[in-house]
């Protein structure tokens, strides 16, 4: 199971949680919208990070390396990488995503007491809302080269004698990177 079924489970009672406390709050005579848009943006929020990334390609030719340290060289014929990593978010998305829920469920009361289609108003802007948020989280990777790229002279053997022909990596060597989600 992947991780964001796992979490959809906790997204789905958080949800249903915000509904049940929104109609609470109505019926005891308080605007349910503020509340409501918070507790959801933080189930959403909560949601995206149970999120797993899981990279692998190729290790390029003609990309820089310091394979060894301080023994910078080229790579010459590609080899392969694997990485995992989480997603998170800038301070300040989460209240982003608040904000426009919050507007969303303002402007479909505005449709609804103006005799619009609230169901397809409040769709779209919650849609929108939801999209803008997760367009800004920050991808975070760690990631592993496997053996068989090869490197362009000069660099140094793993046993520190100068190697003056490409030579394929016998090492593992890792890093790691950060992306967007598109």
């Amino acid at each position: 199971m992947s991780m964001l079924a796992t979490g959809q489970l906790g997204l789905f009672s958080d949800l249903k949680s915000s509904y049940k406390n929104a109609s609470d709050n109505g019926e005891a005579g308080f605007d349910p919208v503020p509340d409501l848009a918070a507790e959801q943006a933080t189930a959403i929020y909560e949601y995206m990070i149970t999120a797993k990334v899981q990279t692998g390609g190729v290790v390029t030719p003609g990309q820089m390396t310091a394979f060894i340290p301080n023994t910078p060289s080229v790579v010459v014929a590609p080899g392969n990488f694997t990485g995992t990593g989480t997603i998170d978010f800038e301070d300040g998305a989460v209240d982003g995503l608040r904000s426009a829920l919050e507007k969303a469920y303002y402007d479909a009361a505005d449709t609804g007491a103006a005799g619009g289609d609230v169901a397809e108003q409040l769709s779209i802007d919650v849609s929108t809302a939801i999209y803008e948020f997760a367009i800004q989280a920050k991808v975070e990777t760690d990631v592993e080269v496997k053996p068989g790229a090869s490197l362009a002279p000069p660099y140094m053997s793993p046993t520190g004698t100068p190697v003056g022909n490409p030579a394929p990596t016998t090492l593992d060597g890792t890093g790691s990177g950060t992306g967007v989600i598109s």
